[in-house]
């Protein structure tokens, strides 16, 4: 299996790029950084559909990683977490 970053660790407000979940895969997305990551940091997961995007779930201090089972592009939004003092970052697992 290889992990590819797909959001750097930071504070600031950004999209990872995108995650393409084929059928019959699955991907495990999950939040890093350096420290233990606040129960308040939140990041949510969202699903591209023909007409925008769908928040399908969360990433968090307390649900750090998931796995995306059902086929089709994912990308995860980092609020601005400056207040936390600590980088966080997105990786996937394929």
């Amino acid at each position: 299996m290889a992990q590819t970053t797909v959001l750097a660790a930071a504070q600031t407000a950004a999209q990872s790029s995108d995650i393409v979940v084929s059928p019959g895969t699955t991907a495990t997305v999950s939040l890093f950084a350096s420290g233990k990551i606040s129960s308040r940091v939140r990041c949510p997961i969202h699903l591209k559909g023909p007409t925008g995007s769908r928040v399908i779930g969360w990433l968090s201090g307390r649900n750090v990683s998931t796995v995306l089972s059902g086929p089709g592009t994912y990308f995860v939004t980092r609020p601005s977490i400056t207040e936390f003092g600590l980088n966080v970052g997105v990786f996937t697992e394929a």
